[in-house]
């Protein structure tokens, strides 16, 4: 029996190739809700040990992406309420995973 990773991958010798490990499914929004406030609360699914960046920006087309938040996936799902949100007519939210 080979080793494997949480997600029940098996690390398999490739003879005579570099021995790889699969790559994390893609992340999946499953909800986003939206306070009267104006607030943001993000849930998407996650690799659990794996990091997640959350930036966001106000306007697609100008400026830079806001650092707002960073999440270490412990389950499946990973959630994260922006606060910043609050009180702008549009605010855009993107989640990197990080190497």
């Amino acid at each position: 029996m080979f080793p494997s990773d949480p997600n029940g991958h098996s690390f398999e010798p490739t003879p005579g190739t570099a021995n790889t490990t699969p790559p994390p499914p893609p992340q999946q929004f499953v909800d986003l809700q939206t306070s009267p406030i104006g607030s943001v609360t993000l849930h998407w699914t996650v690799t659990p040990g794996r990091t997640y960046r959350i930036e966001a920006k106000n306007d697609l087309g100008n400026g830079l992406w806001e650092k707002v938040g960073t999440i270490i996936a412990s389950g499946t799902e990973a959630s994260f309420t922006n606060t910043a949100a609050t009180g702008k007519s549009a605010r855009f939210n993107r989640v990197l995973l990080l190497p």
